[in-house]
């Protein structure tokens, strides 16, 4: 989750939040194994079928595996990679092409500066140098000054193309890094980009610098790359001998860089073709570093597995290959083979000994669906429960409703497939082919592409066999048959937060992705997040966005409320003696921190002096890995048992108040006695008010104190804030009336930008646009000597297409360069005829006299598009001249 930081609202703030990470992502709920099937009929149709698996192949239970489903068996290469790859201790990465997709963006900006210089040139001229100075000799530019060049470059970049979180980072580096950070490897950053550019990219592409455990940049150098001296020098800063360092590169100096160091090179191609990476000589090729793996970097590809009982499995070499490379060697019998890279929890079935998927037993509990049968190709997720709580129908329901899970699931209390299976770890994914014999089964996280490889495959082989159908499944989809989504203005709220003297109360509206303000009695004051929309988007209260928001703390003395943003993923050091903290409250003295370790069901205490951590009640009091050791008991520690923890508050009474979630209570804790009892809830999921332990919750997650003897909790599955008022003899359990709070308001999807209305004085510019597929727009407007474009007063410009969704051109609006310049780039999504029209507001000023403004419009007509075209590159110059007439605009 990210950490997001607000200006806790008044009646009248809107100050903008910030983001900054501060904690890992928690778990969900639900604990699937992923059954695949190809399901067998008399037609198909393989776009429709490809389309459905990429729909469904997003559902993961977001659960590390602690063991794992594999084989150990002979591998056609595994003396050639295994026993000569050598030890491997730390990964060196580059950065531009490898980690952040910013080659191109680099390039624009350096056309920028260029044209800020009157010199056209294009992204392609950059492409064979380092830095800005190759260009400028080759395009003879006079007095090119590199310093000056390189200062304007990053202030172009930074500004333009290199916003915080603006998403260049290529997928699956985040999760590479952190697998080889999980797996005891040191990383790097080595780059022969300026210090300052790579901190911004790191931050455009949401990778935090504590992750490195060192960053090598180009400042210190004079022989930048294909010289080895910054890999030689990132091998120094870890104590890593360069022979035990792995280095993943984009370019060709870069693998010369890495041979010339003698050090392994993986190479990707995101920046040059494979045949041209191939002179450079490095060890492994891969398309991106989505592409790499963790056994790609440990053993060049070579995996050594492990063993498993199961029989009649092949191992997995490599899941880069081609689906027609797999198809090969299918049999009409078999399954495919001979499919994995990654690593050894890959489960790959063939030939004529493919275990045959029994059918789902007829009395399970089914979601969104009817009972299916092997009768088309979906997605089923199989419930397999780790608590008993999670056993519950009803308790799945809510899991599908709070996850917005759209794929048919079905409850296997009694773990009937699990065991048929030899299933072992959540998550797993079984892949079943028409046949109804196992294709492939993977374990773990992180196994999206792994999916991708072995479906796609499947579904060409089974559907050049006509034996697949693309009848859509029927869906009748919880969340359209659930009156508490349609009657309560929340949604699975998770976390409450108070600031009792200004008698506030702050709601983490999960499920709404925003922050709900109201008084201690329910009144509302604001909402911060109005549209509902996921995202990570700072900006006023009306625009900011999260992602299924948690955990809320507020400092009254700065007037500042931080929003754990969970599902927005970023990550900072964890102990490692919780397995899932889930809620955390300071105790009155300040000398302790208490959390609720949800996973292993119990509440500790952490030592703010020391660091220690001790358990107080709940969970194994020997060994305390034991997960599965939970319940409903109250007494005295060690024979408390709680079952999923998720909120802990310290009392201003000294007293622990717990919200028991799977329990469906509030407990409390004296950490003097350790004594545990319960206050409220029957330990059955619902909705009561009433006598607090006549009452019932449904898995409660949040609790604050308001003050006056009253507890605010969270009752997440009802969707509602309920209070304990301990003032009475017999406490009761009420439900809070929120008055004033609406549902969000999601903006219209179908907004249509109107066609302005130009001023009689609009100058109107006309420039062919082509025929290209893409390309770029270069604005360059000037003033006369003796003007200068407002410094105070930035010229903006927007854009407007005709007809709509025939042409993408970005930006759409923004403000002019303060030497009247802007760069725009478009691409088709119709070859139709289309109309761009580039609306400026120009405001220019006489040397110490008046300032002026001028509209404009630049119209781009595109003819029909010709495919194959060249990228085009079109100037669009306009010398603004100031008219007798005009109007003094003051400023």
């Amino acid at each position: 989750m990210a950490l997001r930081l607000l200006v806790a609202p008044s009646f009248t703030s809107r100050t903008q939040p910030k983001s900054f990470p501060i904690c890992p992502p928690l778990s969900s709920h639900l604990h699937p194994t992923c059954f695949l099937f190809c399901y067998s009929r008399s037609t198909s149709s393989l776009s429709s079928l490809l389309q459905w698996r990429r729909e469904a192949l997003v559902f993961s239970r977001q659960r590390r595996s602690t063991t794992t489903a594999c084989l150990k068996l002979e591998e056609k290469n595994a003396s050639e990679t295994g026993n000569e790859w050598g030890k491997v201790s730390a990964v060196l990465f580059d950065m531009d092409g490898v980690l952040c997709n910013s080659e191109e963006p680099s390039r624009m900006a350096a056309v920028d500066v260029f044209a800020e210089m009157g010199v056209e040139v294009t992204t392609e001229d950059f492409i064979p140098f380092t830095g800005t100075g190759g260009v400028a000799s080759v395009k003879g530019v006079k007095g090119f000054n590199t310093e000056a060049a390189k200062k304007r470059f990053f202030e172009i970049y930074l500004d333009k193309y290199a916003k915080p979180n603006s998403g260049i980072g290529f997928p699956g580096a985040f999760e590479l890094i952190t697998q080889c950070k999980e797996n005891g490897l040191k990383v790097a950053v080595a780059s022969s980009a300026d210090r300052i550019k790579v901190d911004a990219n790191l931050a455009a592409a949401g990778i935090p610098l504590s992750m490195f455990d060192a960053i090598v940049s180009a400042d210190a150098f004079q022989n930048l790359k294909p010289a080895p001296d910054i890999f030689l020098a990132a091998s120094n800063s870890l104590n890593i001998p360069p022979s035990e360092c792995i280095v993943i590169e984009d370019a060709l100096a870069g693998v010369q860089a890495a041979k010339a160091a003698q050090m392994r090179c993986i190479a990707v191609t995101t920046t040059l073709s494979e045949e041209t990476l191939k002179e450079a000589g490095p060890s492994l090729i891969r398309k991106e570093i989505g592409s790499v793996s963790l056994p790609d970097i440990l053993s060049g590809g070579g995996s050594s597995g492990c063993h498993n009982e199961m029989q009649g499995p092949q191992n997995i070499n490599s899941l880069t290959q081609t689906s027609s490379e797999l198809l090969k060697e299918r049999t009409d019998s078999g399954s495919i083979q001979d499919t994995n890279s990654s690593n050894d929890n890959v489960l790959l079935i063939g030939g004529g000994t493919a275990p045959v998927v029994p059918e789902f037993p007829a009395k399970l509990d089914w979601l969104n669906t009817a009972p299916l049968q092997f009768r088309r190709f979906t997605v089923v997720g199989v419930h397999s429960a780790k608590f008993d709580n999670e056993k519950d129908l009803e308790a799945i329901r809510n899991a599908v409703l709070r996850y917005n899970v759209t794929h048919p699931v079905v409850n296997d209390g009694d773990m009937y497939l699990w065991r048929e299976l030899g299933v072992n770890s959540w998550p797993t994914f079984a892949i079943v082919g028409p046949n109804g014999k196992l294709i492939a089964q993977i374990s773990g996280e992180g196994r999206r592409k792994d999916l991708d490889d072995l479906v796609e495959a499947a579904i060409l082989f089974y559907g050049e066999k006509k034996i697949l159908d693309n009848t859509p499944i029927p869906l009748t989809l919880e969340k359209d048959n659930d009156p508490r989504l349609l009657t309560s203005p929340l949604k699975f709220p998770g976390k409450l937060e108070v600031d009792v003297v200004n008698n506030r109360l702050f709601i983490s509206d999960s499920n709404h992705n925003r922050i709900v303000v109201t008084d201690l009695d329910g009144n509302f004051i604001v909402q911060i997040g109005s549209t509902g929309e996921q995202g990570l988007q700072d900006g006023t209260f009306e625009d900011a966005t999260f992602n299924r928001p948690q955990g809320l703390a507020y400092n009254p003395k700065k007037n500042l409320l931080y929003v754990a943003d969970t599902e927005n993923h970023a990550l900072s050091a964890t102990s490692t003696s919780f397995a899932q903290p889930s809620g955390i409250s300071i105790f009155p003295d300040l000398k302790e921190l208490y959390v609720a370790d949800s996973e292993s069901s119990s509440i500790r205490a952490l030592d703010l002096k020391t660091g220690g951590t001790r358990l107080l009640a709940g969970g194994d009091m020997v060994f305390s890995d034991n997960l599965f050791k939970f319940g409903d008991q109250d007494g005295i520690a060690p024979e408390v048992l709680f079952q999923h923890p998720l909120g802990v508050l310290c009392g201003n009474d000294s007293q622990i108040y717990i919200a028991d979630s799977f329990n469906h209570k509030i407990k409390k804790l004296d950490p003097a006695s350790k004594r545990v009892v319960t206050l409220a809830g029957t330990g059955h999921a619902g909705f009561k008010d009433g006598t607090a332990l006549a009452a019932q919750l449904s898995e409660p997650s949040g609790i604050v104190e308001a003050g006056n003897g009253r507890l605010l909790i969270a009752d997440t599955n009802n969707s509602i804030i309920r209070y304990l008022d301990l003032n009475k003899k017999d406490a009761e359990l009420l439900t809070l009336e929120l008055k004033g709070v609406l549902p969000p308001s999601p903006k219209s999807r179908s907004l249509k930008r109107l066609r302005r209305r130009s001023s009689v004085d609009t100058q109107i510019i006309t420039v062919d646009g082509g025929s290209s597929t893409e390309g770029n727009l270069y604005l360059k407007l000037s003033v006369p000597e003796g003007y200068h474009f407002s410094k105070e007063a930035r010229s903006k410009f927007n854009v407007d297409i005709e007809p709509e969704n025939t042409i993408i051109i970005e930006p759409l609006d923004g403000n002019l360069s303060t030497e009247g310049s802007a760069v725009f780039h478009f691409r088709r999504s119709s070859p139709s005829a289309a109309m761009g029209r580039i609306n400026c507001k120009v405001y220019y000023c006489k040397e110490d006299e008046v300032c002026l403004y001028q509209s404009l419009v630049f119209e781009v007509p595109f003819r029909e598009e010709v495919p194959e075209s060249t990228p085009a590159e079109i100037t669009l110059p306009y010398i603004v001249k100031p008219k007798v007439s005009t109007s003094k605009f003051v400023l």
